[in-house]
């Protein structure tokens, strides 16, 4: 931008939000904790322009599937399942899907669904019946203008009742929710990563937001900082990338 050029106005929620959000989670509360994020309560992250990753716990070993749609009107849509080398991951407690080719500029209807296993033969798997979780709504991270309203929140470091007076503070025009590091601090064990990492990207979505995130040096601390990526979806199984959303282009680096 030359000197004297007005700003374009379509980039201000961006450093507006920014600069407030990071701020509120310096800032003390007497708010109460979260709870641990329960079974079949999704975490939905933005790994793509057009691709969402949602991620939610079970009980016990399952196969997970998640639901999807962008009305009330439509039919639900089958969101792809996470694969490693070939095979649908499954018979764990970590589900994980993608929903691929959403529209950014629509919100986002997910229901996630759970089938605990009985029995895992060979070509003989067998289920005790599906549960599903709350259908939950989120915002359209992109406006049909082509604007966003991005929050960013850094440097929680487990203290999780700073979390939701922050984006309370935001106000209602966030789009979407940026964890920018050290939200977790030196995870001990896999409980650590689902408290203080997998809770607040979950209580976000309860929150109709859509988050990114990325890795700060905190959470490359601790025993558990190894099993970030089953709670953590990562763009091409990496911790850093780009993508472009409206008038947007966001970098992720890898701060870890």
């Amino acid at each position: 931008m030359k000197e004297g050029e007005p700003m374009n106005k379509s980039f201000l929620p961006i450093l507006f939000y920014s600069a407030l959000v990071s701020f509120g989670a310096q800032t003390q509360t007497q708010t109460q904790p979260l709870d641990k994020v329960g079974n079949l309560e999704p975490w939905v992250q933005l790994i793509a322009t057009d691709t969402l990753a949602v991620t939610f716990l079970t009980g016990g070993a399952a196969k997970g599937t998640v639901f999807w749609r962008q009305s009330e009107n439509e039919e639900w849509r089958t969101a792809a399942p996470e694969t490693k080398d070939g095979l649908i991951v499954a018979n764990g407690t970590i589900q994980r899907s993608f929903i691929k080719g959403f529209d950014p500029t629509k919100p986002i209807y997910i229901k996630p669904v759970s089938e605990p296993i009985k029995s895992f033969g060979a070509y003989n798997v067998s289920f005790s019946g599906a549960k599903e979780g709350k259908e939950v709504k989120l915002k359209a991270p992109l406006s049909r203008d082509g604007r966003i309203a991005v929050g960013v929140i850094c440097d929680l470091h487990n203290q999780l009742p700073r979390l939701l007076p922050t984006l309370k503070a935001a106000g209602d025009d966030l789009s979407l929710c940026v964890l920018n590091g050290d939200i977790c601090d030196a995870p001990g064990s896999t409980a650590d990563l689902v408290k203080f990492l997998a809770t607040p990207m979950a209580a976000l979505s309860k929150n109709g937001l859509i988050t990114l995130a990325v890795r700060g040096n905190h959470e490359c601390r601790g025993a558990a900082a190894r099993d970030i990526p089953d709670y953590l979806a990562r763009p091409n199984d990496r911790y850093y990338g780009a993508l472009t959303l409206g008038c947007a282009r966001i970098v992720f680096l890898d701060t870890g």
